[in-house]
């Protein structure tokens, strides 16, 4: 038996939780919290987060011509596409066998740090 897989785990609530719509609420509330802490460091105001919809959300440069689009999609897919750089993804959403609920992009199963990392690292540190 592998450490890593816990041997009690209560998969029905914990898959109740895991929803596209939580997990991209999720995302949305650290891309927040990644502008603010990214304007910090620069000392800045440099980027700015917005959310349009409930479903749709970006985070831009105010000094370049840049910013990431997330949007959740009727099909339970979240578009992720950039404005001015090379970003264009999409996630969605897999509940493992470990009882984690994660991001799956490209075939990789992601926490919502590496996909916001995949999303926004340009936008912030790229000049």
């Amino acid at each position: 038996m592998t450490t890593d897989i816990p041997a009690d785990v209560d998969w029905v609530s914990a898959r109740d939780r895991c929803s596209i719509f939580k997990m991209f609420k999720d995302l949305e509330e650290r891309a927040s919290r990644d502008v603010t802490t990214r304007n910090e460091t620069l000392k800045a105001e440099e980027f700015m987060w917005e959310r349009k919809r409930d479903d749709y959300f970006l985070v831009m440069s105010k000094k370049k011509r840049q910013l990431v689009r997330f949007f959740l999609t009727e099909q339970n897919v979240i578009d992720i596409s950039g404005e001015g750089l090379n970003v264009k993804c999409q996630a969605t959403i897999t509940f493992t066998n470990a009882g984690d609920c994660l991001f799956k992009v490209n075939g990789n199963e992601l926490h919502p740090w590496q996909v916001l990392r995949m999303a926004l690292e340009d936008l912030f540190f790229t000049e």
